[in-house]
């Protein structure tokens, strides 16, 4: 297994234990500013590095089934979450968990390469926010 593909599975399961403890709104913007503070450069990486990295990967058809596999787990996680949600009453009946959760992996994804290439956090920061701002959009209202 490459390196990248070992760090993107790492950093999966560290998800899987944070997403499965995210039960409110207010728990996926937490979510979030941990995604954006882990990837900070303040923090010493020199890149941020959350994100399941899928640019890197596919140098080889192994990598990019890889990759896939991957962006199809943080989807499936995500969409746990969401589907949590929407099961407590957080989120409307009518959201869809499977496409709000393609939104957020966009989101993560462009905004890490964006993030990767200026080296600042911020463009993930707002990726995040906005693809939040649109599950929010889905919420019961109290």
């Amino acid at each position: 297994m490459s390196e990248i593909v070992n760090r993107a599975c790492q950093l999966l399961e560290r998800q899987r234990t944070c997403l499965e403890r995210v039960d409110s709104l207010d728990g996926l913007e937490r979510w979030r500013d941990a995604v954006v503070r882990d990837g900070s450069p303040q923090r010493g990486h020199g890149e941020p590095v959350p994100g399941p990295r899928a640019h890197e990967l596919g140098d080889t058809p192994a990598d990019g089934q890889s990759a896939a596999r991957s962006a199809g787990q943080w989807e499936d996680l995500l969409a746990a979450t969401l589907e949590r949600m929407r099961a407590a009453g957080v989120l409307r009946g009518d959201a869809d968990p499977a496409a709000l959760a393609i939104g957020i992996v966009a989101a993560l994804q462009g905004g890490y390469l964006l993030a990767s290439i200026a080296r600042d956090i911020a463009p993930m920061k707002i990726a995040l926010d906005m693809a939040i701002d649109r599950v929010k959009t889905c919420a019961r209202q109290s």
